[in-house]
């Protein structure tokens, strides 16, 4: 099954288009770089996908089902999609236990329950300890580490990165890389990370989605 489908897809901002007749499918379980220079529209295809934008033109499918097109909208709350963004947004006010709770609470009503998954997600990424810090009070790569547990707590399909690991350093990107890998794995999600490095994504198996040349290298 298709987790991605997208046809003809078609954003402008003002009078500038930004992504150009997109289409691209993107099998379940697949590891997709999306690769490009700055200005190519990389981030807005992700926010997109995620309904964050709305397009232009085209269609959209996630799992085989219609979520934008000409007369359709499903709102992002809807789409079972997890994403990270390039400046984190957590939530200063809230524990990093607190930020993955805050978003857990819309699958699991139950508060043993929940619980028990927020820490096994914290301890997959390798954060289990520093469930009762603030975000002030954590390093960048620790700060990775709660956005990405974040996104995946309230257990989505779909993972969309946006330039995740540009603010690390080559040791600690790829050892944040490999426990996200084990992560995807293991709740068998769908991952795309736009990014403009690629060498360390195509080590870790990810094919590529060109928005210049918009060829999926299989």
């Amino acid at each position: 099954m298709n987790a991605i489908k997208i046809t003809g897809l078609i954003k402008h901002f003002q009078d500038q288009e930004v992504l150009k007749d997109i289409s691209v499918e993107i099998e379940e379980g697949s590891l997709i770089h999306i690769s490009g220079p700055s200005g190519s529209g990389k981030t807005t295809l992700l926010r997109c996908i995620a309904g964050l934008e709305k397009f232009d033109a085209g269609e959209l499918r996630l799992f085989d089902e219609m979520v934008q097109s000409s007369d359709i909208y499903t709102p992002p709350a809807k789409r079972k999609i997890g994403m990270v963004f390039q400046d984190l947004i957590l939530y200063p006010h809230l524990t990093v236990m607190q930020n993955v709770d805050f978003v857990s609470k819309s699958v699991f009503k139950n508060k043993v329950e929940r619980m028990k998954w927020n820490q096994n997600v914290l301890q997959k990424m390798r954060i289990g300890h520093k469930g009762t810090k603030y975000p002030h009070e954590l390093s960048g790569g620790e700060k990775q580490r709660v956005a990405i547990a974040r996104a995946i707590a309230h257990r989505p399909r779909i993972l969309l990165l946006d330039e995740p690991f540009s603010h690390l350093d080559d040791d600690l990107r790829e050892e944040i890389l490999w426990d996200l890998l084990i992560m995807i794995r293991s709740e068998n999600l769908t991952c795309l990370v736009a990014s403009h490095q690629d060498a360390y994504l195509e080590e870790a198996g990810f094919m590529c989605f060109s928005l210049d040349g918009k060829m999926l290298n299989t």
